[in-house]
Order: C-alpha cells, then sequence, then structure tokens
C-alpha cells in the first residue's frame, strides 16, 4: 500500500498538515487493516492522494489501474446509479457531507453495493483541505434485505391469495397485521384494525374466549386447532375452524400468536344434519324387532342394531364392531353367513327372502328370514353389505305345529282304516310302520315291543325298509 503520491501531496502549502514518518507509518498500517475502503481526494477530486488495499478486493481492479484513470471511479459505478451520484458530489460543497449507496461494477461482471460517506476536511478559514470518504461493501447486506423482501412478497403474496382469515397479534393481543380476507370479514380497512384487539371487536365473552386461547398458546408453545362460533358484524352467527400458533422473531423469542380461521359453517350445520339423521336411523333400527347389521367388504361388522346385539348375547357395539360371524356363532353357520356374503359381494347382486335357521347363543333355535343387499361408492364399487332378517320362528313353529297336526291325524285316520283291514296283531303293527315311515319319509323303521314284565324294550320282527 501506498500513500497518495507522496508525502508533499499531504503537505500542501499554507495546510499546516505536518506528519513525521513514524505517525505516517502507524496511520497507514492502520487504515491498510480495515475492511472499509479508505480514500482521499484534492478538493478538486483530479489527485487521488490516500487509498488503502481494501479498494482493490472491493472494485476487483489493482491500485495503479485505480490510481492512474481517475475516470474509472465513476465509470464503474451502475449506470442506473452514476446520475444520483454525480448529483451528490456536486452538491457536495454546498451540505459539505454526503452518505449515499450505489451499485458498482467489477470487470467479472459482479454487481457490488457500497454505502458511501464523503467529507470535505476544510481548515480555520473555511477553504477546503481535501475530500476524504469511507465506502463500505454493503453487498451481502443488500442481499440479504433483497432475499427478506423477496420472501416478504411471497408470504404476503400467498396469504392475500388463500381463501383463508389471516391476523397477527402482539404477546398483548394487538392487531399488527391481517389480511385482505380479514378485513373484508370484520369489514374495516386494515389501517383502522391495527392496534385493536378482539375486546374492541367482538362481543366480551367471545373476546375473553379468543384471548385465552391466545394466552394459551403463548404459554404452552403448541398449536391450537379448534372450530368455534364466530359472530358477524351484522349479528349472524357463523362457524369457524381456527389455527393458532406463535409467531418467533429473529431471535427466536415468541413475539405473538398468528391466527388462521376459515369459514366452515355449511361443513359444521351438514355433519349435524348427518349426525340427526344418524341418530334417527339409529333409534328406527334400535326399535323394530328385525335384525339389521352391516359389514365391510371383508364381512366385518360395521354396526348392528339392538336386536341383533340381544341374539348375540353382548351388551354393546363396541363388542361387535371389527369382529365377523366366526365370533359369534359355530364354525359351520358362520361359513355359511360368510359364504352368502362372498356371493353377494362378489356378484353384486341382491339376496332376497331366504329362509335360514340360526343357533342362538343361549342354545335356542331362531328362524330368519335374510335379505342382504351390496353397498356400492360412487364409483360403482362394492364396499360391503346391509342385512335384515326379520324373526320368523313364531310362525315357523306354527307351520310345523300345523305339520304335525296334519301328520298325525292322516296316521290317526289310515292306522284306523288299517286296523279294520287286518287280522292279525303283527300285521297291524308292519301296516303302522310302513304308513309312518311313507308319511314322514323316513327310509327306515322298526318295532320294539315291552317284554312280558314290561321293564324292558324288546326287538321284534316287525321292519320297514325303503328301496335305497
Amino acid at each position: 500500500m501506498s500513500v497518495g503520491t507522496g508525502k508533499d501531496e499531504l503537505n500542501h502549502s499554507g495546510t499546516g498538515f505536518q506528519q513525521n514518518g513514524q505517525t505516517e507509518k502507524l496511520l497507514t498500517r492502520l487504515l491498510g487493516s480495515v475492511n472499509d475502503l479508505v480514500w482521499c481526494t484534492s478538493p478538486d477530486g483530479s489527485r487521488l492522494l490516500f487509498l488503502n488495499e481494501s479498494a482493490e478486493r472491493i472494485y476487483g481492479r489493482t491500485q495503479q489501474e485505480l490510481r492512474s484513470n481517475t475516470a474509472v471511479w465513476l465509470e464503474v459505478i451502475h449506470p442506473e446509479d452514476r446520475p444520483f451520484v454525480e448529483k451528490n458530489l456536486r452538491d457536495l460543497s454546498e451540505g459539505r457531507q454526503v452518505e449515499q449507496e450505489y451499485r458498482i461494477l467489477r470487470p467479472d461482471g459482479e454487481v457490488r453495493w457500497l454505502q458511501d460517506r464523503v467529507n470535505i476536511i476544510s481548515d480555520e478559514s473555511g477553504a477546503p483541505l481535501w475530500v476524504g470518504g469511507i465506502a463500505t461493501d454493503i453487498t451481502d447486506q443488500k442481499l440479504a434485505e433483497q432475499s427478506l423482501a423477496e420472501s416478504q412478497a411471497v408470504f404476503h403474496s400467498l396469504v392475500e391469495s388463500l381463501p383463508l382469515n389471516v391476523v397477527h397479534k402482539d404477546l398483548e393481543g394487538r392487531i399488527v397485521f391481517g389480511n385482505r380476507r380479514y378485513c373484508d370479514t370484520l369489514n374495516q380497512p386494515l389501517d383502522q384494525l391495527l392496534g385493536k384487539t378482539d375486546f374492541d371487536l367482538f362481543p366480551e365473552e367471545l373476546a375473553t374466549k379468543y384471548r385465552l386461547d391466545d394466552q394459551q398458546v403463548l404459554e404452552s408453545g403448541e398449536d391450537c386447532r379448534v372450530v368455534e362460533q364466530h359472530r358477524m358484524p351484522n349479528g349472524e352467527l357463523i362457524y369457524v375452524e381456527v389455527m393458532k400458533g406463535s409467531v418467533f422473531d429473529a431471535s427466536g423469542a415468541v413475539s405473538g400468536v398468528q391466527c388462521i380461521f376459515w369459514d366452515v359453517t355449511d361443513r359444521v350445520r351438514a355433519e349435524k344434519d348427518l349426525q340427526r339423521e344418524r341418530d334417527l336411523l339409529r333409534t328406527l333400527m334400535d326399535n323394530i324387532p328385525d335384525l339389521v347389521f352391516v359389514k365391510n367388504r371383508s364381512g366385518n361388522f360395521l354396526t348392528v342394531n339392538a336386536a341383533l346385539l340381544n341374539i348375540m348375547n353382548v351388551d354393546s357395539l363396541d363388542d361387535v364392531i371389527g369382529k365377523d360371524d366366526r365370533d359369534f356363532w359355530s364354525p359351520e353357520l358362520a361359513e355359511h353367513y360368510r359364504s352368502d356374503d362372498r356371493q353377494v359381494m362378489e356378484s353384486g347382486e341382491a339376496l332376497i327372502d331366504r329362509e335360514e335357521q340360526i343357533g342362538e347363543a343361549n342354545h335356542s333355535e331362531t328362524w330368519l328370514l335374510t335379505t342382504k343387499v351390496p353397498v356400492h361408492d360412487p364409483n360403482g364399487n362394492v364396499t360391503g353389505l346391509v342385512g335384515i332378517g326379520r324373526n320368523i320362528t313364531k310362525r315357523k313353529l306354527a307351520e310345523q305345529q300345523i305339520q304335525r297336526q296334519t301328520l298325525e291325524a292322516r296316521l290317526l285316520y289310515q292306522a284306523t282304516t288299517l286296523a279294520g283291514q287286518t287280522s292279525s296283531f303283527t300285521e297291524a303293527l308292519q301296516g303302522c310302520t310302513d304308513l309312518v315311515c311313507d308319511l314322514t319319509g323316513w327310509p327306515i323303521g322298526h318295532v320294539y315291543l315291552p317284554d312280558e314284565e314290561r321293564r324292558s324294550l324288546c326287538p321284534t320282527t316287525i321292519w320297514h325298509k325303503t328301496d335305497n
């Protein structure tokens, strides 16, 4: 590093500026160790009196080039910034000091940002002695500011484009930001909302709840997501889904809470309507004598009604949901039901009014008239089935009683007729045995008679056998 073009240039006639060699060396060493560019020129700028070594690093040019060509200092300034810098330098004599930021172009095409502070140093009479300046490379700072500005622009663009209400509050609950949708929801411009709290905008009951939610988020550090009521300025009560989370500053300290919410009134009302319909359906299912069940594609129970719970001998739906027929019926009966289920779901065709017998957990017999209908999703795929079993046990028992009485009447009639046509007891027994087997369909029959002491039965020679 060299100082100006020589010691004499720092000792203008009449300036009174005198330095010994030791002071000059110390000053030169100190200025050479700083990262900022330090320079000094004559009052008219025609002579460069001092330039430290940082100039080469910042400008990407040698000191010789920078010293030998004074025009290069303006030439390297970005064309868009050059008029601004030239004007500041022209006005320097009036203000005696200029602070400016501008861009320079290095030989490799890289753009660097400089923050330049320029002063005119005068003698006691006010006559200028020299012009000095310190230029700091603020490129990294500018890039960080640009990146931050771009991030903020992206954030604001995203926040403003989302169909959501976004509001940011400080630690005291005061609004520091709200997106356009939030302002529209409250029917107030942002400048009228800034600094206000929930107590300025909502009824006290709601405002208190909102504030407690905010404080819980701030104290716990955990996000909060709830569906809550929200009263519009016009008095309309709507439902909103709310997400709240802490906001952190650059040091990582909590600086406030951010709230995002959106209108879910239609969804909540639809859910309530659906729940009401489910309650009505459940009431209907649990108060009809028929057995009702729903199964998924794998044959697991999704729900059953109270009548079927009673048949299964269980206390609640929790004991049934997720299980299948094998958990409640004998292996043979369970496989029969599952086979019917597979047939319905694989074919997509309903099974209508099939009479079948089931064994209850208490070992009593029950007859059902069963219907199974496949359930389809919106794409037409079978996802399970709905089954209804009507208990026809009383009807079946009545039919069996009628059949038995009819059979008994026929037997009595034909046995009486046969008795009048036979001449021996053995022939009559043979005829009655054949008659009973023919009417009942039994393939074989045999007669046992009591012994003489009437203590036991003894086989006879009377048999009935079909040809098969």
